[in-house]
């Protein structure tokens, strides 16, 4: 049995382990199902595409792990629990809860759920960087789990071409300021073509 699934099993959060890719209609107070769901573009697919799609989730995860070295990486949640001891087993179901409440950036990948790190607060303790939940409160309901990781590693536009994850901390606000007009459009409250204007001097929200 995979090590991730021993400890599964141990601190009882699913019977059933966390070894699926496909995304799975799932309830309120289940972290793991809420995990699985985050899959990167695993949709139900024909047996004799299984290998190319897999293979093109591949493509994409070794791009997001080259786009995150700077910021402190991408690491598995097995990797980061990786002692058998109760200390980190405990960590282990606490950072699965952080994952199915979308207090942190989490998805699948083969069957192991992955961080990027830069969303946790510095030293050994793993706390979620309480500074940054503003700004995951406005991005959760407009991308999934693997959306969002990809969303702060693309270059923005309104970040003068910076990558959102690059700016977290020195420039944080102005991170705010994009999701928020990301945010309005989505429900309306901006129109679209405000986006599509470009990065004129009026509309330029970068500090």
């Amino acid at each position: 049995m995979y090590e991730g699934e021993r400890r599964n099993a141990d601190v009882g959060e699913h019977p059933q382990g966390i070894d699926h890719l496909q995304p799975t209609p799932v309830g309120d107070h289940d972290p793991w199902l809420m995990c699985r769901r985050s899959a990167p573009g695993m949709a139900a697919v024909e047996p004799a595409d299984q290998r190319d799609l897999q293979n093109s989730v591949d493509h994409r995860m070794a791009g997001m792990r080259m786009a995150y070295i700077a910021s402190g990486g991408l690491r598995s949640v097995g990797e980061l629990t990786r002692s058998n001891d109760q200390h980190s087993r405990t960590r282990f179901a606490q950072i699965a809860r952080w994952i199915g409440t979308r207090e942190i950036i989490g998805f699948m990948w083969q069957a192991e759920p992955w961080v990027p790190m830069f969303q946790f607060e510095a030293g050994p303790r793993l706390e979620p960087r309480q500074s940054l939940q503003p700004l995951f409160g406005l991005l959760v309901p407009l991308y999934d789990a693997w959306e969002m990781a990809n969303w702060f590693v693309k270059p923005n536009p309104w970040l003068s071409g910076r990558k959102p994850v690059d700016d977290c901390t020195d420039r944080l606000p102005a991170v705010l300021d994009v999701a928020h007009l990301e945010y309005f459009i989505a429900s309306g409250e901006i129109e679209p073509h405000v986006l599509a204007t470009g990065r004129s001097d009026a509309c330029s929200i970068d500090a």
